[in-house]
């Protein structure tokens, strides 16, 4: 009995790491936003996280959103829900530019795009692995 629950709890956990998840990470490093492009799916989060010891904006260039002023290890949220393309900028340095590409019929990728934000992950990997090794132990146990 304790090993069936055990087994549902890691099926359970397995699913969590399987199911998509609808988010993306953009850091602000020396002066650049990295990576200055991604291609997402409607209803994905952008987080920009503000790695520079300068203050830096996450502003879009059709006023869409704006972060204001992101000091070092602040970070700014926004969730695209339509397909286009969104470009933007820092505010205090308009040099710095970025692109986010909501995928849909008005949204056509770079032809150098690759996607590399799918999910099967080195992050999932681990964790099936970490699973399997849980399982093992459990099954021995018992």
């Amino acid at each position: 009995m304790r090993t069936g629950i055990s087994l549902l709890y890691l099926l359970l956990l397995l699913g969590i790491f399987i199911s998509p998840v609808q988010a993306e990470s953009i850091e602000i490093v020396r002066f650049t936003f990295v990576p200055d492009s991604v291609m997402i799916e409607p209803g994905t989060t952008v987080t920009w996280t503000n790695m520079d010891i300068a203050v830096h904006s996450v502003t879009s260039d059709d006023g869409l959103f704006d972060s204001g002023s992101l000091v070092q290890g602040h970070s700014f949220a926004y969730t695209f829900t339509e397909p286009g393309r969104y470009a933007y900028f820092s505010t205090p340095h308009p040099y710095m530019t970025g692109e986010v590409i909501v995928a849909g019929d008005d949204a056509i990728p770079p032809a150098d795009a690759e996607d590399t934000n799918g999910p099967f992950g080195f992050a999932l990997l681990i964790a099936i692995i970490g699973i399997a090794a849980i399982a093992f132990l459990i099954m021995r146990r018992d």
